[in-house]
């Protein structure tokens, strides 16, 4: 057979292929013939099942879409064995044996029907990476806690009713992603786990935050989306190493924290779908803000130091009450999306011609009877949505805007 890839430390063979592997006939490959050579097959996910060889030795194992319910025990002599994937498939439960792969690194179990894993897994010291996703686990594996090696937890849409006090052993997780699960709470112990940079609790029943996640002062990434949050703690405001995102869309937030200002390389902010009346008066300190998305709320002004948002590329206000925008909107240069529909204004400030990059603007279902003239000056404007309007008659600048390839749809 021809190997996908080969270098000169090894090559990839089609681990369904005898004839492929037994070119290195050694105990892991004989393994890896037996461990195939069963009635399972691929359960036709797309993906081919492959080893990579190196010097006789399994380094690494790709069996997706495996129909079986558990894997031959045989699988524990790939003693050196680096990453394996077995998902995708039927699994209930993992062979004791597993725990001989002391080599591990990596084990990839997404979406099979597991709902506990085998306490021989402790074994695993090198264990980083572990990838659980869309299973059936109800309860936190026990196991899981004394792999003390890991930095990469995923347990993402599963049916898991609460964090363990034990997560805290995890004191190496640099990403943690519990989304899509029943959580009702977040503990206080979140906050020992100060080696993260991502954390997922999205699409939870969770409804308080505890005060502890200000401790986390090296996450990157936080999403608490999708959960019914009331109020954020204070202690928000010390995330300041947040430099990817944080989302708080869909949840029940009626204010945000001032502190939230002292994120200044925050550079995506989402509180979309919530209860907010106001945005914090000192948003504009946000610095490192590029796309504010504070959709469906109840918001009826915006502060005026929103102007100060220099970075500012993508400002979605859908679905609010908003009447009219501060002046100071007219300084933000950079901005590229304004999505004001289904909003209160009649009118624009004046000097909107100075957003020079400005491309995508939404007035759908506002009050306008006119449109300000300001923008026929837009010299970027790509998209201009007016619909649903009670608009007197088509502005006479329209067919300019058109002639020069701006979409206005009225």
């Amino acid at each position: 057979m021809t190997p996908e890839r080969s270098t000169s430390e090894g090559a990839w063979r089609d681990a369904t292929d005898p004839a492929g592997v037994a070119l290195v006939a050694t105990p892991e490959c004989t393994a890896l013939t037996t461990l195939v050579n069963t009635e399972i097959a691929p359960s036709g996910t797309g993906r081919p099942w492959r080893a990579f060889v190196v010097d006789g030795h399994v380094r690494e194992l790709e069996l997706p879409g495996f129909t079986g319910h558990t894997v031959p025990e045989c699988l524990g002599q790939l003693g050196h064995v680096h990453r394996i994937d077995l998902s995708e498939g039927r699994l209930k439960e993992l062979p004791a044996s597993i725990g001989c792969c002391t080599q591990l690194v990596e084990l990839e179990l997404d979406g099979n029907e597991l709902t506990d894993l085998p306490s021989g897994l402790q074994a695993l010291a090198n264990l980083q990476s572990l990838h659980l996703d869309r299973n059936a686990f109800a309860r936190w594996p026990d196991v899981v806690a004394r792999l003390s090696a890991l930095t990469v937890l995923s347990c993402y849409r599963n049916r898991l009713r609460s964090i363990p006090a034990q997560i805290t052993r995890l004191g190496s997780l640099r990403h943690l992603n519990l989304g899509a699960n029943k959580l009702t709470r977040c503990p206080a112990s979140i906050g020992n786990l100060t080696r993260l940079r991502t954390l997922i609790l999205a699409q939870n029943r969770i409804a308080e935050i505890p005060d502890e996640i200000g401790h986390l002062d090296e996450l990157e990434m936080l999403d608490l989306g999708h959960n019914r949050i009331v109020q954020l703690p204070a202690s928000i405001g010390t995330l300041t190493s947040l430099s990817r995102f944080l989302y708080l869309h869909n949840n029940a937030l009626t204010e945000l924290p001032e502190t939230l200002i002292n994120l200044g390389q925050l550079p995506y902010l989402n509180v979309s779908g919530n209860r907010l009346s106001a945005l914090p008066a000192r948003i504009g300190e946000l610095c490192g803000l590029r796309e504010l998305r504070a959709s469906h709320n109840a918001l009826e002004t915006l502060p005026e130091s929103i102007g100060a948002l220099q970075h500012l590329r993508e400002m979605h206000l859908e679905g609010n009450r908003i009447t009219a925008l501060p002046a100071t909107i007219s300084t933000l240069r950079h901005l590229r999306t304004l999505n004001m529909r289904d909003n209160y204004l009649s009118d624009l400030p004046s000097g909107l011609d100075n957003l020079t990059e400005l491309a995508h603007v939404d007035l759908r279902g506002n009050r306008f009877r006119e449109l300000p003239p300001t923008l026929a000056s837009l010299p970027q404007l790509r998209r201009l949505d007016v619909r649903w309007n009670k608009l007197r008659q088509p502005a006479p600048w329209i067919k300019r805007l058109e002639d020069r390839g701006c979409a206005v749809l009225r």
